[in-house]
């Protein structure tokens, strides 16, 4: 007998609070047990028509959380960046038949007839008028991907145990951030619904809930360090930086994302330049390390991009990115000859380039944790001049935590 079919019913929850330039607020119904996959319905944008990011709906959450009255249960803060690396570590085959259509992304390509690379076309993610429904071109999301303690095989939701579980989001208000076109439009985030599997039979509740013991989870948390404009090129530009936000906690895997500063350089007001805000691009001559507790993680500076490419994917797994987009150049003389080669983008310009990551696991308690990165700024007449332009370091990593209840059934959330 099937525990889903028999004592399970699905639930609908509208939004306590919806206030769509700010955040939203989901607070769940008192004495339930519910299994941890939660997930959003109906996410999408009202307004003119326009085009969302590349990453889809999840480009629209900045942060989310999860509350126990007011203990804080789990987070991931600027989860729409992360979300924008986690979707590549997603197979090319998941991407492209599953979550396109779920998550509205643009991820997840194949060969055309001019055997370039490059998404399907027809699956525009254009947002509506106010007088048309939504429904059609809004999301489906998985909450499991962004709050990982909702992957854990032992967790329940329990909201006698967990009283006044709420789910607070707050929204992306930078238009240039979650649009790839249509940025000039105003537009607002739709009402979702919260959808939950309820476990109808009382007995059955109450023990998947006592089986719920001391558990471990990863959490993901966020740091970064800002690397300045050079304005006199050439030259080589070197720092070292301390990151604070992983002091005294077990650090497992971590992936630095790159991005400018100024959204204009992703996004130009009305059209974003390839992946737009969330992308990763390729710096020139570029060397970095992270320091642990005062010990190189790598023997030396990591300076080819390949290499990078190749650590992050013994952390994270193989990521599905198209050919060239961990490159700084397609690598012939004449752009305009690409179509002599399979494979190349057909959105070279915008393509090559924008996916340049470095994720390795560190499986340590960080008391200490500096990262030394280094490029060269070459002499560039380009109105945005990637290689000196100001950038953002983002260290996303796994941070364990703790749930651990007591003898009266309360519990505490703290750091392994």
């Amino acid at each position: 007998m099937s525990l889903h079919s028999q004592f399970v019913d699905i639930r609908y929850l509208e939004a306590e609070h919806h206030n769509p330039s700010h955040h939203t607020v989901f607070r769940l119904p008192a004495g339930i047990q519910a299994f941890p996959n939660l997930r959003l319905g109906n996410l999408g944008i009202h307004g003119a028509v326009g085009e969302l990011s590349k990453t889809g709906i999840s480009s629209l959450i900045k942060h989310i959380y999860l509350y126990s009255d007011r203990q804080l249960i789990d987070q991931s803060r600027y989860a729409n960046h992360y979300e924008s690396f986690r979707q590549l570590t997603m197979s090319n085959s998941s991407n492209k038949n599953i979550f396109r259509f779920l998550e509205k992304h643009q991820i997840g390509y194949q060969i055309d007839s001019k055997e370039q690379v490059g998404p399907d076309d027809t699956l525009k993610n254009k947002s509506v008028s106010s007088s048309t429904e939504l429904n059609a071109q809004s999301g489906y999301l998985q909450l499991p991907m962004l709050l990982q303690i909702l992957q854990e095989p032992t967790f329940i939701i329990d909201t006698t145990k967990f009283p006044n579980l709420t789910l607070v989001i707050e929204w992306e208000t930078d238009k240039r951030k979650y649009l790839s076109t249509g940025c000039g439009n105003d537009y607002i985030v739709g009402k979702p619904t919260l959808i939950y599997d309820e476990i109808t039979d009382p007995k059955i509740g109450q023990q998947a809930s006592a089986a719920m013991k001391n558990f471990n989870w990863n959490c993901i948390e966020h740091d970064a360090i800002d690397v300045h404009h050079e304005t006199s090129l050439p030259t080589t530009q070197t720092l070292n930086r301390k990151l604070k936000g992983f002091d005294n906690k077990l650090l497992n895997r971590l992936v630095l994302i790159k991005n400018f500063q100024n959204v204009a350089h992703a996004n130009d007001g009305s059209t974003a330049y390839g992946k737009g805000y969330y992308r990763s691009p390729v710096q020139h001559l570029e060397q970095i390390n992270f320091k642990i507790n005062g010990r190189p993680v790598f023997d030396e500076p990591l300076t080819e991009e390949e290499t990078r490419q190749a650590i992050t994917a013994q952390a994270w797994g193989k990521l599905n990115i198209q050919p060239y987009e961990s490159s700084i150049s397609v690598g012939v003389d004449n752009p305009g000859a690409k179509a002599q080669f399979i494979g190349i983008s057909n959105d070279e310009a915008n393509v090559t380039g924008m996916a340049s990551y470095l994720g390795c696991r560190i499986d340590n308690v960080v008391q200490d944790f500096e990262i030394e990165y280094k490029r060269t700024c070459p002499t560039d007449s380009a109105s945005i001049k990637r290689y000196s332009e100001p950038l953002v370091l983002n260290v996303f990593g796994e941070v364990t935590k703790q749930m651990v209840f007591g003898k009266n059934g309360q519990f505490i959330v703290r750091y392994a």
